[in-house]
């Protein structure tokens, strides 16, 4: 479920930034509408909101960070994006079993209830290091870059909001 909603505020979140932003041309230093770079087929590429090197990516776009903060942004993002890969692969060790024997017509109900635990206290630390790397970010942004991140996200907040409502009434 959380897995779910991570993936939505993910989703949501980069449709929301790439609708309407826009960065600052490096040639004239005026604001242009927001270049994106496409793909082999015509489409626009949009980072991959699911990693922290991706939101690291959005961040440059969206809120227009300087080369020397976009280093650190993305420092911070390799560097928390090794640590969430490595949960990712200890998850996925919890995972497997548990659906195996979720999937048995006898459970073992000790070892369901203990991989459920499991899997959410991973997914708790994994949750942690994504809130962790926002956290971390902010120092390195100016005053103004966070009032529009904060701003960015309270939009994506209300939308995940209207998304759940929605999809309470199906």
């Amino acid at each position: 479920m959380k897995r779910m909603l991570l993936c939505l505020l993910a989703g949501v979140l980069a449709g929301t930034l790439f609708a309407a932003d826009t960065k600052k041309d490096e040639t004239s230093g005026t604001a242009d509408k927001k270049k994106t770079e496409k793909s082999e087929s015509g489409e626009h590429k949009r980072p991959d909101m699911q990693t922290l090197t991706g939101m690291a990516e959005m961040l440059k776009q969206t809120l227009t960070l300087t080369d020397e903060q976009y280093k650190k942004v993305k420092d911070l993002a390799e560097k928390g994006q090794n640590e969430l890969d490595a949960k990712s692969v200890e998850l996925k060790k919890f995972v497997e079993p548990l659906e195996a024997e979720r999937a048995k017509d006898a459970p073992d109900m000790a070892k369901v209830k203990d991989g459920m635990e499991k899997r959410a206290k991973m997914a708790s630390e994994i949750e942690f290091l994504r809130f962790k790397f926002n956290v971390d970010c902010k120092p390195i942004l100016t005053a103004e870059q966070v009032e529009k991140w904060k701003e960015m996200r309270k939009k994506l907040e209300e939308r995940m909001k209207s998304a759940r409502e929605k999809h309470k009434e199906k």
